[in-house]
């Protein structure tokens, strides 16, 4: 499959409704996926925050460091949150990143991936299909988006080893994803210098999909 297929794939998908999105099994398996093989996670991003921050309001869509109204920083310190339930969590994602504290990991959430989809259409297929549970858990993991790479509704304050920057994917980027005739042949040149063979390895199934969103992103981003 050529690169700028999958890209106009991405943009075709918007305009429906993914099949994870109405399909409570089917979106199920694919999460738990994520659990197993991608780290998605943590079970509540909650304990990453300052005690006055409520999670459900906060929009995940930022590169840099998150603060709250005032401008502070909304989560706590890395020697605090050794003390609560998720410093685990983000130190093994550290170290796959092989990054030396857990500061950059925490800010690499699934609001600010490439791969997280909330266009006004896709928030209607979410708001669908969605199920009383999956309703709550905005309260303890932020607003549902849909992940373009692992194909399952995630939740704004979580993140997975599939985390690629550059998102959300919001309406805006959906009008502007027609790309320029540089970004056309920089996508060719990056699938010359990229070889998919390292996403193999690390991705299996999910190679291809990881595998053009990122080159996507570079090529928006380079060209």
């Amino acid at each position: 499959m050529k690169l700028i297929d999958t890209y106009k794939q991405i943009v075709k998908e918007d305009k429906g409704c993914p099949a994870a999105t109405q399909d409570i099994d089917l979106n199920l398996k694919n999460r738990n996926k994520a659990f197993k093989e991608y780290n998605y996670g943590p079970a509540d991003p909650r304990l990453d925050l300052k005690i006055d921050v409520d999670v459900s309001s906060i929009k995940f869509d930022k590169n840099r460091l998150y603060t709250d109204s005032q401008g502070e920083d909304i989560f706590l310190t890395e020697k605090e949150i050794k003390e609560k339930g998720n410093y685990s969590y983000w130190k093994k994602l550290a170290d796959v990143y092989n990054q030396e504290s857990i500061n950059q990991s925490l800010q690499m959430r699934c609001g600010n991936c490439a791969a997280f989809v909330i266009t006004s259409e896709m928030k209607a297929c979410i708001e669908k299909g969605i199920s009383d549970v999956e309703s709550s858990l905005t309260e303890k993991a932020g607003e549902l988006g849909y992940c373009q790479f692992l194909k399952f509704k995630c939740a704004a304050a979580r993140t997975c080893q599939s985390w690629v920057g550059g998102g959300p994917i919001k309406d805006k980027e959906v009008e502007e994803r027609k790309l320029t005739k540089k970004e056309k042949k920089g996508l060719t040149k990056l699938e010359k210098d990229i070889p998919m063979k390292s996403f193999k390895k690390q991705y299996g199934t999910d190679a291809e999909d990881i595998y053009y969103g990122t080159l996507t992103n570079l090529a928006k981003k380079k060209y």
